[in-house]
């Protein structure tokens, strides 16, 4: 949310009356999250009942989106995988049907 969309914001919560000083102190989506009491104070806010307002629509507004995580690096291959792409098919078949009986958990 930009300083401009703060503003719509404020005119939307019947608070317009402060935009201006919201305009002039640059307070975009993410300062409006941070602002306590007393900075509202500071804006100009000097209503207890405008100043809960603005803090319970500061806390209903959608989080910020955080940055997602790195990739993790994919699992290591098991041993008998491969060994079984490195053998010819006509070895490799029999193994693999044998290796996915004995044990269901190996991806071949």
């Amino acid at each position: 949310m930009t300083t401009q969309s703060v503003t719509s914001w404020l005119e939307g919560l019947g608070l317009g009356q402060y935009a201006e000083a919201f305009r002039d102190n640059q307070i975009d989506s993410d300062m409006l999250r941070g602002l306590d009491d007393a900075e509202l104070q500071a804006l100009g806010v000097a209503s207890l009942g405008h100043r809960k307002r603005l803090r319970a629509a500061i806390a209903a507004l959608d989080p910020p989106t955080p940055e997602p995580a790195p990739a993790a690096d994919p699992p290591p291959e098991h041993p008998l995988t491969v060994l079984i792409h490195r053998l010819p098919t006509p070895l490799a078949l029999p193994l693999a049907e044998y290796l996915k009986e004995t044990d269901p958990k190996l991806k071949l």
